[in-house]
């Protein structure tokens, strides 16, 4: 792989170009750049932003970014994509390559390359030249250790199979432990695969009585909620029908706070009405900065995770564990693999709200006598931001010839934790 020499700041120091390439500014991926950001803190190089044209407009960029301003350069020169998911992860390939050649990068991160890591090693496999800088890209929502019922999918992901043996990059970081474990036994992009923490920060613990009141919800009673974006890929549609089903104390609620899909909006004001009107059901809808994140899981007493067929891994599954609280989740992928492991909740079958309505009268009860254990305190250190930081920078420092931090924690621990 084509390698490029740090070039030399004015004042003699070692300075290497570095890129972090981000087209689709939101949500949990503005969290990653943060922090991959503040990763680079105080090392000798010159850090650039690639992202979408009108950014500085974000609110999402302003209450995140604009306070690190100084430790990079914008670029916001990216079109917005249109079109299919494979049209736009084409035109992500496309404007990385872009992007490489604008900043001079010698070094690269892509904090979310599912898709545009495929056309990548797509290109790299059909003969195109390969990219002048060492990239690591993180995956998010791989599915080659998901099972696949079509069989169109399944011939999809052998095509990116072969590709990936291909692959230009430099490290491939997986944040989801079943894929990097998959990965790891079907010898995909082999020597490459590092497993990585999903930055999650620890709060001072908050009593529920305190977060309750900083959002300005009734202290007494039971509240179980879903927190983050409220939608009916995360199963909130099933929560509120399961709420209607269950047989719970008058005085048991849901939040779901967060900002809410149009059809979420809809059923508030239709089928579930009189459960709003009846303060059963207590809607926040809007961004959540990260303190009132914090807040909204530390009020409730049961955190839902009821996300249908999901890939990858649940943040919010790790928040609710930070903020002292248990899981309610769906009984696959990753938050079956972890939740009962780690003792952080419990899972059921979420796709019948009758049935996730007999688990939420089961929880409810446990939740009060619910605390993290060993187990589920050394998965929460591996997530830990500074961990993260620690994990993504390592590569970088070895090129600037920096020692690895000597705090850094690796999966192998957290395994230890677990079967002790």
């Amino acid at each position: 792989m084509a390698r490029a020499d740090a070039t030399v700041s004015r004042n003699g120091a070692s300075e290497m170009k570095v890129l972090i390439f981000e087209p689709h500014f939101n949500g949990h991926r503005s969290i990653y750049v943060r922090h991959i950001i503040d990763a680079c803190r105080g090392l000798a190089i010159e850090l650039t932003l690639a992202t979408t044209v009108g950014v500085l407009d974000q609110e999402e960029y302003q209450k995140s970014l604009a306070p690190l301003a100084d430790e990079f350069k914008l670029d916001a020169s990216i079109a917005p994509a249109t079109g299919s998911h494979t049209s736009i992860a084409r035109h992500g390939a496309a404007q990385l390559r872009k992007a490489i050649r604008r900043s001079g990068a010698q070094h690269a991160y892509l904090p979310y390359g599912d898709g545009v890591s495929q056309f990548v090693c797509l290109g790299a496999l059909l003969g195109q030249r390969r990219l002048p800088c060492e990239i690591e890209v993180i995956l998010h929502h791989s599915q080659h250790s998901y099972p696949q019922s079509r069989v169109r999918k399944r011939l999809r992901l052998q095509v990116e199979r072969a590709a990936w043996r291909a692959s230009p990059f430099e490290r491939v970081h997986h944040v989801d432990f079943l894929e990097y474990r998959g990965w790891s036994e079907r010898g995909i992009a082999a020597g490459m695969c590092v497993l990585l923490p999903d930055p999650v920060e620890c709060p001072p613990p908050m009593e529920k009585r305190v977060a309750r009141e900083k959002l300005g919800l009734t202290t007494d009673g039971l509240w179980m909620g879903v927190v983050g974006l409220i939608d009916e890929r995360k199963g909130c549609h099933r929560a509120l029908e399961a709420l209607r089903l269950a047989d719970l104390p008058s005085d048991a609620r849901l939040l779901l706070a967060g900002s809410h899909s149009p059809q979420i909006r809809e059923l508030l004001a239709t089928r579930y009405k009189p459960l709003v009107d009846a303060g059963r059901v207590v809607s926040r809808d809007g961004f959540l900065p990260l303190a009132e994140l914090h807040a909204a899981l530390a009020a409730l007493d049961l955190s839902l995770v009821t996300h249908q067929n999901h890939i990858g891994i649940s943040s919010i599954a790790l928040r609710s564990a930070a903020a002292g609280r248990p899981v309610l989740g769906a009984n696959t992928g990753w938050i079956e693999a972890i939740v009962p492991r780690f003792d952080l909740g419990w899972t059921c079958d979420v796709t019948d709200p009758a049935n996730l309505a007999q688990a939420i009268e089961a929880a409810l009860p446990k939740a009060a006598t619910w605390r993290l254990g060993p187990a589920g305190a050394k998965l929460l250190a591996f997530h830990d931001v500074a961990n993260f930081r620690a994990c993504i920078a390592r590569r970088l420092r070895k090129r600037l010839d920096l020692p690895d931090d000597s705090q850094r924690i690796d999966w192998s621990a957290v395994e230890s934790a677990v079967d002790a």
